[in-house]
């Protein structure tokens, strides 16, 4: 019994290598002659000399086996082009004309017959294999737009074929959807993926929050127990895709926990920056030009230091002031191993270069005379949530019917599609809103300004 099932097995390998191996061969020759290498006679005694490869069924079923990589690297299917494209090298394979071979065949197979006796067949699609079917409908598009051009190796009724391919296409597309949405509601969270965010958030946000750790070691930064009722709540409190988050390869995470601390810490920066902006008073007039940043630094560090100050220099998205400040002799650079927004010290005063959306703008400041930097604890208040980083609220909770029901209660708009403004089933609307994660990394702090004459701020002109 043994033996009889490796013949078997054996002859069933044989006969797809046979057929993978006519199909590529079929391809090829369209190939030939879309390049204009041999004309549509010669290439049509080709496709009938190969003869039938089978319905539209087997033939996707022999185009999924052709396209694999495996396939292509066995009978050599794809190769590069050293020659032919100056300065650069360029791969090439086989999928394109494989796939407009399927359509061509399948039109074939199609073509005449009544609706009842072709609108049954299915092509199976699977979440591994419905980028084909995505590329097929775009490739029997293309071909029906350039009919002229296809009618030369299609015979009678053959464009109408293609239409009919198009339809089976498109249904596999959206089916093959359908069940991938069903995997990724039912799939549970990646727990790596979700820690692996949650890692690269924290690091990414400790990089960009620099003036966190400019109050905390020049200035007054105090945590206190909890928020008064009604404080709000500073970050992200929004729905995700669950693609991200689930497990299985669904979709890849990229530099998302990265660029969302990067938000987090640069938003973090803008709110409080705004507050010093606002309550200092200017030094010079409006539009400082690059050769005086130097004069009107020296000037509003010579008021303060006259007032009793220890001032500091704040440079907001001004590189001039940076440069001249680092290139003047009274400039010394931090140390190798400092880091942050640190840059060195200029007349013995620590000079920082902070990431804000607030530009040519220098500060000059006592960080511990203008205010106080006032951090809350926050608390849990389900197990999907946790305490990260300083009183920071981090969860990534998959959206329960009960919750996306609640969502829609509390906000009509999820009710609505997004790109026609109609109004969803229930259960459609439900249905979106389970194939999201609800993000939530929040914090409450605030800034309370003391002293409004603790500095000066310089407003440069622009360029």
């Amino acid at each position: 019994m043994a033996l009889l099932q490796r013949i078997l097995s054996f002859s069933r390998r044989l006969s797809d290598g046979r057929k993978q191996l006519l199909v590529g061969l079929n391809a090829w020759m369209l190939r030939e002659w879309e390049g204009g290498k041999l004309t549509a006679d010669v290439f049509s005694s080709w496709h009938k000399a190969i003869g039938g490869l089978g319905g539209p069924v087997v033939l996707w079923e022999t185009l999924l086996q052709c396209v694999q990589h495996e396939t292509e690297e066995r009978f050599g299917w794809d190769w590069w082009l050293l020659d032919q494209h100056e300065g650069e090298v360029v791969k090439i394979d086989l999928d394109i004309s494989l796939m407009q071979l399927f359509c061509l065949r399948a039109a074939e197979e199609l073509k005449g017959r009544p609706a009842e006796a072709w609108t049954h067949l299915k092509l199976p699609v699977t979440r591994d294999t419905r980028y084909v079917a995505d590329r097929v409908a775009e490739v029997v598009r293309g071909m029906i737009e350039a009919e002229a051009k296809w009618r030369a190796v299609l015979s009678d009724g053959g464009i109408e074929g293609l239409r009919r391919v198009l339809d089976m296409a498109s249904e596999a597309r959206a089916l093959g959807r359908e069940e991938e949405i069903d995997q990724l509601i039912a799939a549970p969270l990646d727990q790596d993926r979700v820690r692996q965010f949650k890692e690269e958030f924290l690091e990414s946000w400790q990089e960009h929050a620099g003036l966190r750790a400019v109050v905390k070691e020049h200035g007054n930064f105090e945590v206190g127990r909890f928020a008064p009722k009604g404080h709000d709540w500073f970050g992200l409190n929004r729905l995700e895709l669950k693609e991200v988050f689930a497990q299985a390869e669904f979709m890849s995470m990229g530099d998302l926990g990265r660029e969302f601390g990067r938000w987090f810490g640069e938003s973090e920066n803008q709110l409080v920056l705004k507050q010093f902006v606002d309550a200092l008073p200017r030094k010079e007039r409006l539009g400082v030009k690059p050769e005086e940043v130097l004069g009107s630094i020296d000037a509003a560090l010579g008021s303060c230091q006259r007032d009793g100050l220890s001032p500091a220099v704040l440079i907001l998205g001004e590189w001039r002031a940076a440069l001249m400040i680092e290139e003047s002799q009274d400039f010394i650079a931090a140390g190798g191993a400092v880091t942050g927004p640190l840059c060195g010290k200029y007349r013995q005063v620590p000079v920082f270069k902070l990431s804000s959306r607030l530009r040519h703008i220098v500060l000059v400041v006592d960080l511990k005379a203008i205010g106080r930097w006032r951090q809350y604890e926050v608390r849990s208040e389900s197990s999907a949530e946790e305490i990260v980083g300083e009183h920071v609220l981090f969860a990534v909770e998959p959206v329960s019917e009960e919750h996306a029901r609640k969502l829609i209660a509390e906000q009509p708009e999820f009710k609505k599609d997004q790109d026609t403004g109609k109004e969803l089933e229930d259960t459609e609307a439900v249905r979106r809103l389970r194939q999201r994660v609800h993000l939530r990394i929040l914090q409450q702090f605030d800034f309370v300004v003391e002293k409004r004459e603790a500095g000066f701020k310089i407003l440069l002109g622009r360029e």
